[in-house]
């Protein structure tokens, strides 16, 4: 068989193209092989196989858990290197079902009745050392379907795939470039396969590829692959390259993985990812992932969010955003659910040095804030992902959506004076922009525009007389370059406004121009005591730019400007109140300032930071100082209501006889609802004193919630015993008449009533029968009469019976004096 995978090898001309087997068992839904770097040329292969529970257990499916896959590994030719087992790993079978929580035991993977659709993840690996004195551009680990004793093939289930081709081996692998020293691990997927969707329009996906390396990567959809390597055939009306049945063209985006489709019928398709690493523009590895997806006649449509709110930053699309480097951006990612439903938020790939807070997640309207200081952050495209999943039941809507953050540098422009200004000719200049760019460039004064050069990509001359002007450059949606300029006056004739003034919201500041003429003109009037005085009181109430001119005799003119910064104040916020449970912390949150003071500080944890973890031991209002900037500050205060956990107290363990009913005894407070578990042989699970039928020990565990979600557990062990320690039995009676000790009679908790009881005297003569004796029933027993009459002092014998659950008879016996 080894040499005929090598003959059909060396029919293949493509580095990363492999071949496989004929599949004889269908049970595959999706996979990828990764490999994680450990050191040197040494590697962890990790295969993830999901399986389909939608089969009968005595399927192939069944095999998963013992499964021993091989692994393939090629080295630039189609000649295999050599071939490796895998292991199951300690990580336990992963439900990938969309089920709601309520759900997921109830899926065809736990019953074969269920009608909850059901897919489990395995995860299989081994460590393999590469030769160090070898190194490829394409190592190749390939899973071709290969089992230690069978073979691994696609479900049946699959529709898109001819039926001829249906059962043939699942092809997949991932590539490694270790040319010129390179180390690499596999990108991991944040998204599990397989995904489902309701057949709705505007289905929204993404794997959720993320690289431990910083790789850029790169997303495209493949064909399938089976057996001999040959591409499967796909049945009419799925077209490539999405092979999915949808109406109209699907929407796929290369740089974050996302593809939108609109479903045209319900299916269940393969669909394959390929996603390329590159590394200073080297291919560096590559991972293949196959997935079924399945659509479904539901109406739940899943969760999604746009970015709102947008700080420094500029959307391009509902998925892109534009960051100028240096700036500290922002962004808000609020996501509603068409049906209302509770939704839950995850976010994977985030860069290192940003931040995604959620709050409100687990409720209808959860929010979300991306917030990141691009200051020392290389201009590029940052790709991070967003699960938005309701809980909608049986079925979950799910759908994870890829987000771009475009960081780039600020334009920067060359600007040369050519030629000064007389007075008679302004001063000329010349723009030069970066060779191979394309800039538009505006020309603005006092905030006005007056000149404008779109997708200027030579330099340009011009001419302007004398003032302060700002040129700005712009070759992005978010990013700008300002460059001042001051252009002169002819030599002597020149006048100075004085240097630009900051002040604050509310508050004047005198200017004062210097000038060799004796007439002033000021402008804009707006905030001015005087506009033809040369020293006005300004008291703008916006940032304002003051132009001064005047006019020599002679005739020429020149002019400058002063910008009054006015400093406002900030929108601020702070959380919403809330409650919590005693004991549980909560994180605070404010916005809007550039310091912040959070009191009391004893029960926080970093009080001076703008969201701060609180730890509250009772029902605490915090109040936060924002100082917004020199100017201004604002105080704001949240309230943490602490609620009192539920408590429950249960009785003491205790031992009873199997086959017996015994009531539990909970007392609870601080609640309004208490759960028993596990449920065997309870008569309630909801009531504070339920019966439980004993049959073997067992611990009962009662948890006590309030109406906020507040609980406490208390639990009980029961020993069943099928012996007479759960009796009790007196060794002296005194049958006087007294009312005290009169009987004698078998006592006990929670015990079977006695078969027989008989009592012998010293002689063996029986001087009392009993039969079906109830246990602590006085009158139940003996009264140490015997026909009729009173027995006097002695000591007596006697022998009781009774039975277990299971029937085996436990016999109790002693000696019981009799005292008159």
């Amino acid at each position: 068989m080894f040499l005929k995978k090598i003959l059909l090898y060396g029919l293949l001309l493509l580095c990363c193209f492999l071949a496989g087997n004929q599949a004889i068992a269908s049970h595959i839904i999706g996979g990828e092989v990764r490999y994680e770097h450990i050191s040197g040329t040494t590697y962890r292969v990790v295969l993830n196989l999901y399986g389909d529970c939608n089969l009968d257990p005595n399927s192939a499916y069944s095999r998963l858990p013992t499964m021993i896959p091989v692994i393939t590994i090629f080295r630039d030719s189609v000649l295999p290197y050599r071939a490796i087992q895998l292991g199951r790993t300690s990580m336990p079978p992963q439900d990938a079902s969309p089920s709601c929580p309520s759900y997921q035991t109830q899926t065809t993977c736990n019953s074969t009745s269920s009608t909850v659709p059901g897919i489990k993840r395995y995860e299989y690996a081994a460590t393999i050392t590469l030769p160090q004195d070898t190194t490829s551009s394409c190592w190749r680990f390939v899973f071709d379907g290969s089992e230690s004793t069978n073979s691994a093939g696609r479900t049946t289930s699959i529709k898109n795939i001819d039926q001829n081709n249906a059962v043939t081996l699942i092809y997949i692998y991932s590539t490694l470039n270790n040319r010129s020293g390179i180390v690499n691990t596999s990108p991991d997927f944040s998204v599990l396969a397989t995904p489902y969707f309701c057949n709705a329009p505007n289905q929204q996906f993404n794997p959720g590829a993320t690289d431990v390396n910083g790789d850029v990567l790169t997303n495209r959809l493949t064909v399938a692959r089976g057996t001999g390597n040959a591409p499967v055939g796909y049945v009419n009306g799925y077209p490539a390259p999405y092979y999915l049945a949808t109406t109209g063209t699907p929407v796929f985006n290369p740089q974050t993985g996302q593809l939108t489709f609109s479903p045209s019928q319900t299916q269940y398709s393969t669909v394959v990812y390929q996603i390329d690493e590159y590394r200073r523009g080297i291919r560096v590895g590559s991972i293949m992932r196959e997935m079924n997806f399945v659509v479904i006649p539901c109406t739940n449509s899943a969760p999604s969010a746009n970015p709102t709110g947008m700080t420094n930053a500029v959307l391009l699309n509902n998925t892109t955003i534009s960051v100028c480097r240096g700036q500290t951006a922002s962004f808000s990612l609020n996501p509603t659910d068409p049906q209302n439903d509770t939704i839950d938020i995850t976010a994977s790939g985030i860069p290192a040095t940003a931040s995604f807070v959620i709050s409100g997640n687990g409720t209808p309207a959860p929010t979300s804030t991306f917030s990141w200081n691009t200051a020392n952050v290389p201009p590029a495209t940052y790709n991070f992902f967003v699960s938005y999943a309701d809980r909608s039941c049986p079925i979950s809507s799910r759908q994870v959506i890829g987000y771009s953050v475009v960081v780039a540098d600020p334009v920067r422009i060359l600007y040369t004076a050519v030629r000064a200004a007389t007075c008679s000719t302004q001063n000329v200049f010349r723009i030069d922009v970066p060779s191979g760019t394309s800039q538009n460039i505006t020309i603005l004064q006092n905030g006005v525009v007056i000149r404008s050069y779109a997708n200027l990509t030579s330099a340009v001359t011009d001419s302007l007389p004398a003032g302060r002007y700002v040129i700005r450059a712009a070759s992005g949606a978010s990013c700008t370059g300002d460059t001042t300029i001051v252009l002169a006056a002819p030599e002597g004739y020149t006048i100075q406004a004085g240097p630009d003034q900051s002040i604050c919201q509310g508050d004047s500041v005198q200017l004062m121009a210097t000038s060799t003429t004796d007439n002033w003109q000021w402008s804009p009037a707006t905030g001015l005591s005087c506009t033809s005085c040369i020293d006005p009181i300004a008291t703008p109430q916006s940032s304002q730019r003051y132009v001064v001119r005047t006019v020599f005799p002679d005739g020429c003119r020149a002019e400058d400007s002063v910008l009054v910064q006015v400093i406002g104040p900030v929108a601020t916020r702070i959380s919403a109140d809330t409650t919590i449970c005693a004991g549980d912390t909560v994180q605070l949150f404010a916005s809007g300032g550039a310091q912040y003071q959070w009191t009391p500080a004893g029960s926080l944890l970093n009080p001076t930071t703008q969201n701060p973890r609180a730890f509250p031991g009772v029902s605490t209002r915090y109040t936060v100082v924002i100082r917004e900037n020199k100017c201004f500050s604002d105080t704001l205060s949240q309230l943490v209501t602490v609620v009192p956990r539920a408590t429950v107290q249960i009785d003491e363990d205790f031992s009873a006889m199997s086959g017996t009913s015994v009531t539990l005894r909970a007392v609870v407070t601080n609640a309004n609802a208490i759960l028993w578990s596990p449920a065997t042989g309870l008569s309630c699970t909801d009531c504070p004193n339920p019966t439980a039928q004993l049959t073997t020990s067992i611990v009962y565990i009662a948890t006590a919630q309030n109406s906020y979600g507040c609980s406490g557990k208390d639990s009980v062990r029961i020993t069943a015993t099928c012996d007479g320690s759960a009796y009790y039995v007196a060794n002296t009676f005194t049958p006087n008449g007294d009312g005290q000790d009169d009987w004698f009679y078998p006592q006990g908790k929670a015990v079977n009533p006695i078969s027989r009881m008989d009592i012998y005297n010293r002689w063996g003569q029986k001087v009392f029968e009993g039969r079906n004796l109830t246990p602590n029933d006085p009158y139940a027993g003996w009264n140490g009469r015997y026909q009729g009459k009173a027995l006097g002092a002695g000591v007596f014998l006697y022998v009781m019976e009774t039975f277990c659950a299971d029937g085996t008879p436990v016999y109790l016996k002693g000696d019981i004096n009799l005292v008159r």
